[in-house]
């Protein structure tokens, strides 16, 4: 975090305002002492004793009560004890202590740089003034002594404020990672989503077309030819059965209570695969378009085989709604790794009529197929081949037989 002039972190302060239990006991202690050394030390003939002393005293000992709560005050009425007191006369003794403890306080827990400089700043000036205020001569045991505490108070509060920022970074890292996480589940519950949709669209989509041209040849046909007519009728009962069947699946997909059953074997019964294209075919062929099947044994992972069953199924039914009379004519076949996939149906001019949409169509036809072979790892390109048919032509990854 950038250092500033006013910048506190939040999550390095140490806990609470106000003095706490330990706060209190290590008050206690300190002034116990403090008060101990200034009324019954032996005097060294330099410093005065008396009330002034234990005054002094009682006063660090009161402000240790917020070197945690309030560090930087703390501090500054550490210094200015010490230098009183040593201007006074009087021998340095405990008085001290408050101004080290709030020095390590300070470093421990204050993020801009310029208040710790001035914070190791006003604790040096502190040990210059009481240097050249205090009646005894300062020795080399007494700048050891001080050096060491110094050295302390510094070392100890960085040390615990790159400790306490380290915590606080993983505490941060484990929210960030906790927010990506419900963001990659977010994201895919809306791919899943998606993909139904999708699922939606070729099922339905391809059952309705073909209800709605079975019905329109019935009606035509109606009085001349009872017997097709009845047959419709039972392709338009049966294919809208198969219609009601995959919206169900898809919307057990889509139910997250606890009475959904996973395990109803009816759940599966509708699942794409290439063991479907001859019902497909024959329900084209319910409609009075001829379809010529031409199924190789291949092999293809169940994404691939649902890809597979979805590409040609919206294949054929635009071919039967916007293609001219003709024969349809669908292939798969294995080629080395891949599994090569055409559609090919006669058009007007090389290019299948386009009839005006309904409202709220979209058109999205060929965009779901070039997703599903996308998907699963192959491609797909459609258009006219120059020579009055519209191809549509895809290839899939193979499935890597399974070692024994």
């Amino acid at each position: 975090m950038a250092d500033t002039g006013q910048q506190r972190t939040a999550l390095t302060r140490w806990p609470g305002r106000w003095p706490t239990t330990v706060d209190w006991l290590l008050a206690a202690a300190l002034l116990a002492g403090s008060v101990t050394v200034a009324l019954f030390a032996p005097s060294d003939g330099t410093h005065v004793r008396g009330p002034g002393a234990v005054a002094f005293a009682v006063a660090a000992g009161v402000t240790v009560l917020w070197w945690r709560a309030w560090p930087m005050a703390c501090l500054v009425a550490g210094s200015v004890l010490v230098t009183a007191n040593s201007v006074a006369g009087h021998a340095v003794g405990g008085v001290q202590y408050p101004a080290w403890l709030a020095l390590y306080s300070v470093l421990a827990t204050e993020a801009s740089r310029r208040r710790r400089a001035a914070a190791v700043a006003l604790v040096f000036v502190t040990v210059v003034v009481w240097a050249l205020a205090d009646r005894a001569s300062v020795d080399a045991d007494s700048i050891v002594g001080v050096s060491i505490l110094f050295a302390l108070s510094v070392m100890g509060g960085e040390f615990t404020r790159t400790r306490r920022a380290l915590a606080d970074a993983d505490r941060a890292q484990l929210v960030l990672s906790a927010a990506q996480e419900a963001a990659q589940r977010e994201h895919t519950v809306l791919q899943e989503r998606a993909r139904l949709a999708r699922e939606l669209h070729d099922a339905l989509g391809h059952a309705v077309n073909v209800m709605v041209m079975q019905a329109g040849v019935a009606r035509h046909v109606f009085d001349d030819r009872p017997d097709f007519t009845r047959h419709a009728l039972g392709q338009i009962e049966t294919v809208g059965r198969d219609a009601l069947m995959e919206l169900d699946r898809v919307l057990r997909v889509l139910r997250t209570t606890a009475d959904d059953d996973t395990d109803d074997p009816l759940a599966d019964r509708s699942t794409p695969s290439l063991a479907g294209l001859d019902t497909l075919c024959d329900r084209i062929r319910a409609t009075g378009r001829p379809v010529d099947l031409v199924r190789e044994p291949v092999a293809l992972t169940p994404g691939g085989e649902r890809a597979a069953y979805r590409i040609v199924q919206e294949a054929v039914t635009n071919a039967a709604r916007h293609g001219r009379p003709g024969t349809i004519e669908v292939g798969v076949t294995g080629a080395g790794d891949r599994v090569a996939i055409e559609v090919r149906n006669p058009v007007d001019n090389g290019r299948p009529r386009q009839p005006a949409r309904a409202p709220g169509s979209t058109g999205r036809g060929l965009v779901n197929m070039r997703e599903r072979a996308r998907l699963e790892g192959g491609e797909l390109d459609a258009g006219p081949d120059g020579r009055g048919s519209f191809v549509v032509r895809a290839t899939l990854p193979a499935a890597v037989p399974s070692r024994p």
